[in-house]
């Protein structure tokens, strides 16, 4: 089973997904709006990013000058104007993915 585990961390975690989400946010950024993330996934990513994000589903339009959206592949963001496509990751062999937008005319 030992054996096994680097190969379980490297396809179930999301830890390469949220350095490479943090190497994209724009330095100064405090926090992150975020839509269609569960709670385990906000934690995940409020831990390793060292980012406070905030779920637009219950506060709407949250202020936060970026954006992450969790969609599965194919899936359109319907975002509309005002928004600037920065970075899209996803863990291995999972459809879901993770795009991070900034709000055009902000920089952090």
């Amino acid at each position: 089973m030992t054996l096994l585990l680097a190969w379980i961390d490297y396809g179930k975690s999301y830890r390469l997904v949220a350095q490479a989400l943090k190497k994209n946010i724009p330095a100064g950024t405090r926090c992150v709006e975020s839509r269609g993330l569960d709670e385990a996934q906000r934690a995940i990513f409020d831990y390793r990013i060292e980012v406070l994000t905030r779920r637009a589903e219950r506060h709407g339009d949250t202020g936060c000058p970026v954006l992450l959206v969790q969609a599965q592949q194919g899936d359109s963001d319907n975002l509309g104007p005002g928004w600037k496509f920065l970075w899209e990751g996803r863990r291995p062999r999972d459809r879901e993915r993770y795009r991070l937008y900034q709000r055009v005319g902000t920089q952090s």
